[in-house]
């Protein structure tokens, strides 16, 4: 009875960060096109805050591969992530 709980802790917390690393990619994503489209809109969130720049967004989806390849067992996709990530 104990294993099923424990089972089924860690595949919410893996669909979690699952979850997690998709709406940071998606986040990434959205805001590099609003700076290739020139929309503002998509890059502040309102005009008196400041807008999100190219290489965070570029972090955020980075970070969201990274964490992606963590939750799915990929450990080349997650280093490579990690030090394009450090790189920045």
């Amino acid at each position: 009875m104990r294993t099923g709980v424990w089972f089924r802790r860690m595949s919410l917390l893996r669909t979690t960060g699952a979850v997690c690393a998709a709406l940071a990619v998606l986040l990434g994503l959205v805001v590099l096109v609003g700076w290739y489209v020139h929309s503002a809109l998509l890059v502040q969130i309102a005009p008196s805050l400041a807008p999100m720049q190219r290489n965070t967004a570029f972090g955020f989806v980075v970070c969201g591969i990274a964490l992606l390849g963590i939750v799915g067992h990929r450990p080349r996709v997650a280093l490579m992530g990690g030090a394009i990530s450090a790189a920045l």
